[in-house]
């Protein structure tokens, strides 16, 4: 593959990992995990930008196999904390509403 090529992918990594990094809770234990796995790959990108690579190289071709599922797998995990996220919600409501009845009822 070219230059291009793993650039543009990192790129894309980079746009899903700031979508899981806004997506995820700055309490998560994770956040940082992903803040800095967000830095490391935009910096790759970057460093991409200026050298070529040998598609034939071992390295690359496990980079390149494995960059579907990374994607992949980031997607699911932007879903998951969304689900989380809305479960709080919910449950915040519900313990206001709880809370509205208690006051009504003392």
């Amino acid at each position: 593959m070219s230059q291009k090529k793993i650039k543009d992918d990192l790129d894309e990594l980079c746009k899903e990992l700031g979508k899981l990094r806004i997506a995820t809770p700055i309490e998560h234990p994770s956040y940082k995990i992903i803040e800095e796995m967000y830095r490391k790959a935009s910096d790759l990108a970057e460093e991409a930008t200026e050298k070529a690579i040998d598609e034939a190289d071992d390295d690359y071709i496990s980079f390149s196999n494995e960059m579907t599922n990374a994607i992949n797998l980031l997607k699911e995990a932007q879903e998951d904390i969304k689900k989380v996220a809305n479960a709080i919600q919910k449950v915040a409501k519900l313990i206001d509403i709880a809370g509205k009845i208690i006051e009504k009822i003392t």
